[in-house]
């Protein structure tokens, strides 16, 4: 940042005094005519407090504040007049970082989405009601503040840190973790400064706010990103193709482990990506094993998930479907913590065997470049982690907190640069229903969870709204399996 470019407010100067019309004028300034590329920083250090809340939007009652050096005249700065002058005006692909250092400060700008590291490095994202955001902004704002709502903020005495002057403890942890790691990204930086904190023996627990969903692994600092590497131009149009896997096991004994929604799913599946998304006809192939030409077995399954993905290119859209049986097997490399693979079931599995989640990876995930997109639905027992993908999505039950996190196995010696997303029936320890005719609204056997993404998919659903949808919908339906998300 130039010289220029910065101001500051101290109340030992009498002609930059913090007084509350000056901090209310300066802010203004730092957003004044702000525009796509800008970014802003505002620090404060001072005195956080809380007053009661006067429309109804805190739901613990309380507006937290900042408390200019004239509070006792001319009171304090709420979190609403905060985010009124910073947040509500800014444009689209403005980046605002906000730095508060006081106390009962995490919630201070009213930011939608706050974040929590937990011990092991588990993040819990927590998303606010529509109706408890005022005035939405498209800006990138993001906000480390120096404790939770209901702590303090202490002061950190000369020597901590190398301090030569008494600062505040969240503000010296900050420039101790970034000063060293100018590009530490926010899981690393607020799981730093919190261990920083604690090993010094401060209570209080930095807190990370954003008005958008953030990804962690970017860096805190935007400077800091190194340039982004554009995927290669692809040398053709993109290409989209779909594949569905539908195996009832006719080749077993009614009750015997045959199935009888399974074959309906493929119907079911096709016509969403036929009528929802725009596929066309050629672009979509089946298995099924009441067709002796597309029979389901080991083979063919993995015959066609390298058509699935052969040729792969930057822009390319691919969708895999499956519903049938899934099992799990003995580990045999050491790469799952609960010491078993998850598996498809082919229908030639008495002969043939199963289909690892290992090989899943290498032969659907792995080759694929970055820039192309898998979409990939799993209707099967003990599916919850069947791709080893490494990012793993958990909503609490009102579907508000977000838990995200990351594999703790070991991972796939070459890691995917692509975007992969899948959803599956149920969690690795539960089973996936089959729902009989006339369940569910449905005229014909059918498998729950697809019955489930039928329900809730639309053109325009974000991941959040269909996973929580699709629970919803299982549960109301009187099913126990949780679908799962993981990319």
């Amino acid at each position: 940042y130039d010289v220029a470019d910065i101001r500051q407010l101290r109340d030992d100067h009498n002609h930059c005094m913090p007084t509350k019309s000056n901090i209310a004028m300066a802010l203004r300034w730092l957003v004044k005519d702000a525009s796509a590329g800008d970014h802003l920083f505002f620090h404060y250090s001072g005195h956080g407090s809380q007053q009661q809340d006067t429309d109804g939007d805190e739901m613990d009652g309380k507006d937290e504040t900042i408390v200019p050096c004239d509070y006792q005249r001319s009171g304090m700065l709420s979190d609403d007049e905060l985010r009124s002058i910073l947040v509500a005006g800014l444009p689209k692909g403005v980046r605002l970082t906000v730095i508060l250092d006081c106390c009962h400060s995490g919630t201070a700008l009213d930011l939608p989405y706050k974040v929590k590291v937990a011990e092991g490095g588990l993040v819990d994202v927590k998303k606010k009601l529509p109706h408890q955001t005022k005035a939405p902004s498209l800006a990138d704002v993001v906000m480390l503040s120096g404790c939770k709502d209901s702590q303090t903020s202490a002061d950190a005495g000369v020597g901590l840190a190398g301090n030569t002057k008494a600062a505040g403890a969240m503000t010296t942890a900050f420039r101790e973790v970034i000063v060293k790691n100018m590009d530490a990204s926010f899981h690393v930086l607020l799981g730093q400064m919190r261990k920083f904190l604690k090993a010094q023996h401060f209570s209080q627990v930095p807190q990370l706010s954003s008005e958008q969903f953030l990804n962690l692994d970017r860096c805190f600092m935007p400077e800091a990103e190194p340039p982004t590497v554009a995927p290669a131009a692809p040398s053709r149009p993109p290409v989209r193709k779909a594949l569905s896997i539908g195996i009832n096991y006719l080749c077993l004994e009614p009750g015997r482990g045959q199935l009888s929604g399974c074959i309906n799913d493929t119907d079911t599946m096709i016509g969403i990506m036929k009528q929802v998304f725009g596929f066309a006809d050629s672009q979509v192939c089946c298995l099924r094993d009441d067709r002796s030409q597309v029979m389901p077995t080991r083979a063919n399954i993995l015959a066609s998930l390298r058509w699935l993905t052969h040729g792969a290119a930057p822009g390319d859209e691919l969708f895999l479907h499956y519903s049938g049986h899934g099992g799990q097997q003995p580990d045999a490399d050491g790469d799952e913590l609960g010491g078993k693979d998850d598996t498809l079931i082919p229908c030639d599995f008495q002969h043939a065997g199963q289909i690892l989640d290992d090989e899943l990876y290498s032969q659907v995930v792995q080759p694929l470049p970055q820039g192309c997109r898998l979409w990939v639905v799993l209707d099967c027992c003990h599916s919850g982690t069947a791709l080893d993908l490494p990012y793993k999505v958990q909503l609490s039950p009102d579907g508000r907190s977000v838990q995200c996190s990351k594999s703790q196995a070991k991972g796939p010696a070459n890691s995917c640069l692509a975007d992969v997303i899948m959803i599956s029936g149920c969690k690795d320890n539960q089973t996936s229903a089959d729902v009989q005719a006339g369940s569910l609204g449905t005229g014909v056997a059918s498998g729950a969870m697809t019955t489930a993404f039928r329900q809730c998919i639309s053109s325009s659903v974000t991941c959040h709204d269909l996973l929580l949808r699709m629970r919803e919908f299982l549960k109301k339906s009187g099913y126990s399996q949780i679908p799962q998300m993981s990319s």
